[in-house]
């Protein structure tokens, strides 16, 4: 019971985009490497655990950045997990203009 309580309790905490930047970093790395035999090239990123609409700048942050990453080969596509309560067409526009 105390182990259930403690995780109840636990911290809400967001990644930082520093922290998803190094991370992203070092797979561009491996990504344009003659050891990524991926069959299509493109890179599926996706947001989801929690809601990822309570950090959109976070998730214009990540996508604005593998945006500049220097992958000749690599295409990037995007996805998101979310109940939509907080979807609303100025959003949806947005992550459009964003991703496209």
């Amino acid at each position: 019971m105390e182990s259930y309580i403690q995780t109840m309790m636990k911290e809400q905490t967001k990644l930082e985009f520093t922290k998803a930047k190094l991370f992203l970093d070092y797979l561009s790395v491996l990504w344009n490497s003659p050891l990524n035999k991926s069959f299509n090239n493109v890179i599926h990123l996706s947001f989801y655990g929690g809601e990822p609409l309570l950090n959109v700048p976070f998730i214009e942050k990540v996508i604005g950045y593998t945006k500049g990453l220097k992958n000749q080969v690599r295409k990037f596509a995007y996805s998101m997990t979310t109940n939509g309560m907080l979807l609303d067409k100025i959003w949806i526009s947005s992550f459009n203009d964003l991703v496209y």
